[in-house]
């Protein structure tokens, strides 16, 4: 169910169970939008492990060419430590 008003029908049919979306970075809608027609819910799939993957076949194929510059980032091990703590 691609379109938003086919959405806010079921939404609006299983008041007030939530309806959850899985959605990906081809999709249309916004986040904000989806939340206006009442989605509760948003899966993002498998898409955040193929981004992590493809970051880093990219770094990889880079540090293969010698360039060290690949495994910079700006998120540092302090970052990490905050994130998992919550």
């Amino acid at each position: 169910m691609r379109d938003m008003a086919s959405m806010s029908a079921v939404i609006r049919a299983v008041a007030p169970k939530p309806v959850n979306v899985l959605v990906s970075p081809q999709d249309a809608a916004t986040l904000a939008e989806l939340q206006t027609i009442g989605v509760r819910r948003v899966s993002l799939g498998v898409d955040p492990y193929t981004h992590a993957l493809g970051a880093t076949q990219a770094a990889a194929a880079k540090l293969a060419k010698g360039d060290l510059t690949a495994l910079a980032s700006r998120l540092n091990f302090g970052h990490i430590i905050d994130l998992i703590k919550g």
